[in-house]
């Protein structure tokens, strides 16, 4: 099964529904049909559009300025 992309625009909306007084995350994301997991790193900023889920890229770039300086 081929994992899904998201525009950065879906990801605005579902991280707007989420941010109102009423709303619940794990609703939202069932309701949008995504994993509330992953609706929760899209609210907490550790996914940019177009990359994994943001760790490796993080540990890899960190890694690659140690071994610069």
């Amino acid at each position: 099964m081929k994992r899904r992309k998201f525009s950065a625009e879906f990801r605005r909306e579902a991280i707007g529904l989420t941010r109102r007084p009423q709303a619940s995350a794990s609703q939202m994301a069932q309701g949008l049909g995504v994993n509330a997991n992953l609706l929760g790193r899209w609210r907490h900023g550790q996914v940019e559009p177009g990359m994994g889920d943001g760790k490796a890229d993080g540990q890899f770039q960190c890694a690659t300025e140690q071994a610069r300086a």
